[in-house]
């Protein structure tokens, strides 16, 4: 059976009966929510997008597949959330450079501490970009860390995954949160894909993981002691590449 071009990017916006579902307003980042009906197979998609005035390629958009009884009670600002927390969501736009790649993890959609993007590499602009995510609470999708010589990858209970060369590794920061102890609170934030690589600490195999990141050259084991005493949300630079 061929798969529904809803399920295929990019997408084309007359495909849809799109439906307002308000403005997320949070943190003043104003982001534009709406559910998306393919006309075709009848899938729902909850679409996020925001973007920031006078702040070039700062385009951003999210699209997840939803159930009819997601969607009941939905308001504006729990979307990040909620799209954080899927298995697997489509994004794009003029600030990731792409017309559409699925993806998983937090959202990258507040102001933070966002600037005119400098021109020098894009890993940059994700570093600073990092604590500005929405991040997911739900324990149940912590994954699996699997990697050899070549490359790391993070693979979700449903077979999804994303991966990292380790050659394009450029670097690692461990971000805390203030969800703990019930929710998911630190995870490792790995840079050179977009978005970055990010893998909560209670990943099965992520010890395996500390331990391959502790071989790279200066690599600082004294974040992770600061990052685990840690309670409240913050970043802790761990290597970076010379």
């Amino acid at each position: 059976m061929t798969e529904c071009r809803c399920m295929t990017p990019p997408f084309d916006f007359r495909d849809y009966d799109i439906e307002s579902l308000g403005i997320d307003a949070t943190n003043g980042r104003f982001g534009n929510v709406t559910v998306e009906t393919c006309k075709r197979c009848g899938a729902q998609w909850l679409r996020y997008f925001v973007e920031y005035e006078g702040m070039p390629s700062s385009g951003r958009w999210y699209r997840g597949l939803m159930s009819p009884e997601m969607l009941l009670g939905l308001t504006p600002d729990q979307v990040p959330a909620v799209l954080a927390g899927l298995p697997w969501y489509f994004y794009g736009g003029s600030y990731f450079q792409t017309s559409g790649q699925k993806g998983c993890g937090p959202l990258f959609v507040d102001l933070a501490a966002h600037r005119a993007k400098p021109d020098r590499a894009a890993e940059t602009s994700q570093r600073r970009d990092a604590v500005g995510a929405v991040w997911p609470q739900r324990v149940d999708l912590v994954g699996e860390v699997a990697l050899d010589e070549l490359t790391l990858s993070y693979i979700l209970p449903n077979g999804g995954s994303r991966c990292l060369a380790w050659s394009d590794l450029r670097a690692v920061e461990i971000v805390t949160t203030d969800a703990g102890p019930f929710g998911e609170d630190v995870f490792w934030v790995l840079f050179g894909a977009e978005p970055p690589l990010i893998i909560p600490q209670s990943a099965h195999n992520s010890d395996a993981l500390l331990a391959r990141l502790q071989e790279l050259p200066g690599f600082n084991s004294n974040a992770i002691i600061a990052a685990m005493s840690s309670t409240a949300p913050g970043r802790f630079p761990c290597w970076s590449r010379a």
